[in-house]
């Protein structure tokens, strides 16, 4: 992990501490809504798989916008050459800021022999630093009280609230979800069951089954939906599907917290797909948490980095399928709008 990326995690580590020390964890993933609001200013798009994890908290930590761009794209200076930068003529800065660093894929065109054309295949990422539109600062030369450093200050604010203007995200019936839900119980070698007569939703790794309580018995439909991909996203991890644990058994003691952050995580990515919010999954959101407080308080910045990696994945295979039978997979997971 490059030296950015690394203080990228350490801050999302730092945010998740900090979270847990006030006694109430705040997280993006109780907010599905913000989860898939960041966006880069270039294009417009919403960043997608781990640049939407890693975009989401830090703005949610430091109180930023949705709206992110390079140095360039803001305010165009490198050295002593003035490029194009959407903020120069408002006499932006980013004097002195920090970026975070991102992830690009990289595609190369093949002809795939079994099915007769010609496919994209991910042959890896390149990485870039972005800043947020938040970071922004006057740069103007005028002395800090008079009325042209006003005036200067109030266009670049004006210019920057345009730039990270919130979309409305198209809404998801229900209906979609739970054919989602139908598409990937059929690949369940022990089948999705729903009980009358239990309170108890788990996935059984040996029989590759998922049981989960009566939609009835849930709050809303919100938190039914949340538990349902939080199983999902679990049996992802079989020996056959992800490889997170062997078929026939269940991560030990040490590795459970770690496939619970998972799990979560993945069912918070897929919440946000269908724009649900509300009921229990706060709470559970938080319960996990906890579980993991004492693990944060010495966790390794590539452990947490490779459970978001995995997040990313299991929601990816819960919403899509596996990624084996998908064309141009890569470019769904960790599409960057750079």
């Amino acid at each position: 992990m490059s030296t950015k990326g690394k203080r990228n995690v350490e801050a999302m580590v730092e945010s998740i501490q900090k979270s847990i020390q006030e006694g109430a964890p705040k997280l993006p993933w109780n907010r599905p809504w913000e989860l898939v609001g960041q966006k880069s200013i270039k294009t417009g798009h919403t960043y997608q798989g781990g640049n939407g994890f890693i975009t989401a908290i830090l703005a949610d930590f430091r109180g930023w916008g949705p709206g992110w761009g390079t140095y360039k794209q803001l305010v165009g200076f490198t050295g002593k050459e003035k490029l194009p930068g959407v903020l120069v003529d408002y006499k932006g800065s980013l004097r002195g800021q920090t970026g975070i660093a991102l992830l690009r894929p990289i595609f190369r065109k093949e002809f795939d022999e079994t099915k007769g054309k010609e496919v994209q295949r991910l042959v890896g990422f390149a990485e870039f630093v972005a800043f947020n539109v938040t970071q922004v600062r006057y740069g103007g030369k005028e002395p800090a009280g008079s009325a042209e450093a006003r005036l200067g200050r109030i266009r670049l604010e004006a210019a920057k609230r345009a730039l990270v203007k919130v979309e409305i995200r198209e809404h998801r019936p229900i209906d979609q979800a739970e054919a989602t839900i139908r598409s990937f119980a059929a690949g369940l070698r022990g089948g999705f069951h729903v009980s009358d007569g239990s309170n108890s939703a788990y996935y059984v790794p040996f029989t590759d089954t998922i049981q989960v309580p009566n939609p009835e018995r849930f709050a809303t439909a919100a938190a039914y939906y949340s538990t349902v991909f939080h199983e999902c996203a679990h049996a992802t991890g079989a020996e056959h599907r992800l490889a997170r644990f062997k078929s026939d058994e269940f991560p030990g003691r040490d590795a459970y917290g770690a496939e619970e952050l998972v799990a979560e995580l993945a069912a918070a990515y897929v919440r946000a797909e269908f724009g649900m919010e509300g009921g229990q999954e706060r709470q559970q959101s938080e319960a996990y948490v906890r579980l993991w407080a004492e693990k944060l308080s010495s966790l390794d910045d590539r452990t947490l980095y490779k459970a978001m990696s995995q997040a990313v994945k299991a929601a990816e295979w819960v919403l899509h399928g596996d990624p084996a039978l998908r064309e141009n997979e890569p470019q769904r997971a960790e599409e960057v709008a750079a």
